[in-house]
Parts: structure tokens; sequence; C-alpha cells
């Protein structure tokens, strides 16, 4: 699995180059951090990791993942990472 926001399909003839990531591919990346399930209604699912960051994704596992959530991750990534070196730090 790729860590960045797009996967290189070049390889596939008009695709172009990139192609977004997979909402699995975010659903694993969010249990990677520590996030866990809290709550779904439909295909919106709502995880939290225990520093109290929430991330409310949407979709089945199989769609395309829009680009504010990959935003959102990336964002709670960072968030994660600050507070980790700012405990460190004490």
């Amino acid at each position: 699995m790729t860590t960045g926001a797009r996967r290189d399909c070049s390889n596939h003839v008009g695709l172009g180059a990139l192609m977004p990531r997979k909402l699995r591919e975010l659903r694993a990346e969010l249990r990677a951090l520590g996030f866990v399930l809290v709550r779904q209604s439909g295909s919106h699912q709502t995880w939290q990791h225990p520093a109290g960051l929430k991330i409310t994704l949407a979709g089945v596992d199989g769609a395309d993942a829009q680009r504010y959530q990959e935003r959102d991750l990336r964002d709670a990534r960072a968030a994660i990472k600050r507070g980790a070196s700012e405990e460190l730090g004490r």
C-alpha cells in the first residue's frame, strides 16, 4: 500500500498517470494510525482516534477517495504526529 495520495497506474491505457486511492486504503490507514470505528449509518462511517480526532468517511470500499477525504486523513496524520512529538518534548 502506498502512503501517498495517489497510486501510479501509468501502465493502464487511458487512465492517465495517477489514480485516486480507494476508500478501503484510507480505512486501512486509519486503523494503522490507531483510529477505531465508533459509528456507522449507511455508508457513512465515523472513526475516532484515542487523542479525540474524528473523521467521517462516506462510500463503499471500492469507491475512489475524494480529495477532501484524502485531505482530512492527511491533516489527522499530521495532528497525531504533532501530538506525539509534543509528548516527547515534555
